[in-house]
């Protein structure tokens, strides 16, 4: 808000500027000089706000967001054996979605609660990552390509 009212501010100078100088001496040119200027300020102003609407339309990546480091995450959460199918993007600036297929061994339902909280507890701390959709597969189930997170060389 600060820059978009100094930019309001640059262009209202230009225009008085500009304005005494054709005053004071007829010089015209002043006019569309000042004008294209106070259209360079408007638009690197801008650049920045269009840049992250349009990556928030075609559900892209947010820009503070690695998906190495979210892989990473996951996959250090005890019981992780693989991450696979990992999506994140923004709704809006302040609000990141996640889905992913996580593989984990073979065990108890609630065991695999466990693995999720912590999953969710890391991507928020980490990243502030609050709504997840995070599919739990089990070992055995074979289901798709899996790329290993990049986890220990061992099976946790």
């Amino acid at each position: 808000a600060r820059l978009h009212v100094l930019g309001d501010a640059a262009a209202s100078l230009g225009v008085i500027v500009a304005g005494i100088v054709i005053w004071q001496t007829g010089w015209t040119q002043a006019d569309p000089i000042a004008s294209i200027i106070i259209s360079l300020i408007i638009f690197i102003s801008s650049y920045r706000l269009i840049r992250d609407s349009l990556r928030i339309m075609m559900e892209g990546v947010p820009a503070y967001i690695n998906l190495e480091d979210v892989s990473r995450a996951i996959g250090s959460v005890p019981g992780v054996l693989q991450v696979h199918d990992l999506h994140v993007w923004g709704v809006c600036s302040a609000h990141t979605i996640l889905s992913a297929h996580v593989v984990i061994k073979d065990q108890m339902l609630s065991s695999g609660e466990r693995i999720l909280e912590g999953i969710r507890e890391n991507l928020h701390e980490l990243f502030g990552i609050e709504h997840t959709t995070i599919q739990l597969e089990c070992e055995s189930c074979g289901q798709g390509s899996v790329s290993r997170a990049s986890l220990a060389e061992g099976e946790r």
